[in-house]
């Protein structure tokens, strides 16, 4: 028969529960305790990891990558003068590393012939960023000629956070690749000099505006993105250099050269204006379209300082250049302009049967429908000796 327990008895067993449940606690408490590791990286950074009871290198390089940007195929961790390997297990209580960053084995992967190797390689280098230094520079500047553009398109991302801004000698190394036999080549050039380069460094804009004269339309296309990337809005420099551009004899150099142009026109464009204006009086008409073409891309619609400018033009004593400037006062006017639709009515007595001629097809632009002013010289036009005028 089973005795029953007295008070003093359940009182003592369950004290010595509470006591067994404290002492448990207490035990679990320690045994979630993680290690922690002190990671030491050159540049004297320090970071404090806890760590996982299993952990291996490989998952503490993993987080050292989260950490600190450096990518896992580079790192080199030290304890004391030991090499830890990735397979190796970690200790189980807290100690010290060092971090050294080696780029052998991912420059190893940007030269090799392999274009997936290449490609992760350089994505490394991008997240490694100017750490990288000179060599991850020097592996990033051979994988910008490679005959693949994947390739290419990851070496521009890789360069553009390896290296900084307005460095020297990334911008000779990528100039070099402008005279490339490869126009593909030639194009990652010139998008990669808008990478390097600091805004406003004439030396480069007028590298960059050198491409505007490219045989190959991607190249001249790029460098008109880049020119407007690089070049200061209101720069003389860069404007005369687009206009430079603008009196070639190749109809596609003259289209990218007046885009450039309009691309660092600033707010008052004043230099713009007169370079565009000096060559609206340029022997050669497809010069002179192409003027017009700028003024078109960056002047506003009435404008009333490059109206009165242009008018004041009108005394050319070369008929053609007449012409030019009453289309580019039809290219700048808005509809209505009272004082250009004076303007162009004025033309109408023009010695020149070709300047009258576009000054009728300019109010028919620029006048409004209905407008009493235009009737009368209109109807008068009618009666020129000239037939194509008459019609």
């Amino acid at each position: 028969m089973v005795q029953p327990r007295s008070d003093t008895e359940c009182v003592s067993t369950e004290t010595t529960d509470q006591s067994s449940l404290s002492d448990l606690a207490g035990v679990r408490e320690a045994q979630v305790q993680l290690p922690r590791v002190r990671v030491r990286c050159v540049s004297g950074q320090e970071l404090y990891i806890d760590l996982d009871c299993h952990a291996s290198v490989k998952s503490l390089k993993s987080e050292i990558e989260q950490r600190c940007q450096v990518p896992s195929i580079c790192q080199m961790l030290l304890h004391g003068t030991q090499l830890l390997l990735d397979d190796d297990t970690l200790p189980h209580e807290s100690f010290d590393l060092s971090l050294v960053v080696c780029l052998d084995a991912v420059i190893h992967e940007v030269t090799s012939g392999d274009q997936r190797q290449q490609i992760d390689g350089l994505r490394c280098l991008a997240v490694l960023g100017p750490k990288g230094g000179e060599d991850a520079l020097r592996a990033i500047m051979k994988r910008l000629e490679d005959w693949d553009d994947f390739v290419r398109s990851f070496a521009l991302e890789a360069l553009s956070s390896v290296a900084e801004r307005g460095a020297q000698d990334a911008i000779q190394a990528v100039a070099a690749l402008l005279q490339h036999e490869d126009s593909d080549v030639r194009c990652t050039a010139v998008q990669a000099l808008g990478i390097v380069a600091a805004r406003g460094d004439e030396h480069t804009t007028s590298l960059v505006a050198a491409c505007l004269d490219d045989g190959d339309g991607e190249v001249r296309r790029a460098a008109v993105k880049t020119f407007a990337a690089i070049a200061e809005k209101g720069s003389r420099h860069a404007i005369n250099e687009a206009a430079l551009r603008m009196e070639s004899a190749i109809s596609e150099v003259r289209l990218t050269a007046s885009q450039a142009l309009a691309s660092v026109a600033d707010s008052v464009h004043v230099d713009a204006f007169r370079a565009a204006a000096a060559l609206l009086l340029h022997h050669n008409a497809d010069v002179r379209s192409s003027a017009i073409n700028a003024l078109r891309l960056f002047v506003a619609k009435g404008d009333q300082q490059v109206i009165s400018e242009l008018q004041a033009m009108l005394g050319n004593e070369v008929a053609e250049i007449r012409v030019s400037i009453v289309l580019a006062l039809q290219a700048v006017s808005e509809q209505g302009n009272g004082n250009v639709v004076t303007t162009f009515i004025q033309t109408l007595r023009d010695e020149s049967p070709h300047v009258r001629k576009t000054a009728i097809d300019g109010l028919s632009q620029v006048a409004h429908v209905g407008d009493q002013t235009v009737v009368t010289p209109m109807l008068q036009a009618l009666e020129d000796t000239v037939e194509q005028i008459r019609v």
